[in-house]
């Protein structure tokens, strides 16, 4: 079994998940990795700080609008490469602007 919402993460581990299904893991895949290693290693405070992590980022992110095209943008502004989302998807000046900051505090790049 694999847990969907990010927020549910640890919730889904404790109760039997093997792991999850995260669109955020693209934004911190640092983060999500840790989160999963420490509740393996039996660290429940660890994966406690790790998921609050996450947490802080869904709900800063996702309040801004549509999920996948958030965290696609998040991507795109930590690494252009990535591009951006295909029409019709309009994103105003001031929301991507708050989604770069976003994108500043958040993003890691996987080791």
């Amino acid at each position: 079994m694999l847990v969907g919402p990010d927020f549910l993460v640890l919730h889904g581990l404790r109760h039997g998940a093997a792991g999850c299904i995260s669109g955020l893991g693209n934004v911190c895949p640092v983060t999500l990795n840790a989160l999963h290693a420490a509740f393996i290693r039996g660290d429940l405070a660890a994966a406690e700080a790790h998921q609050a992590r996450f947490r802080a980022l869904r709900q800063e992110l996702y309040g801004l609008g549509f999920p996948p095209t958030m965290v696609k943008r998040a991507l795109s502004h930590a690494m252009p490469e990535v591009g951006r989302s295909r029409g019709p998807v309009l994103i105003i000046e001031a929301v991507d602007r708050r989604i770069a900051e976003i994108s500043r505090a958040h993003v890691e790049a996987a080791e």
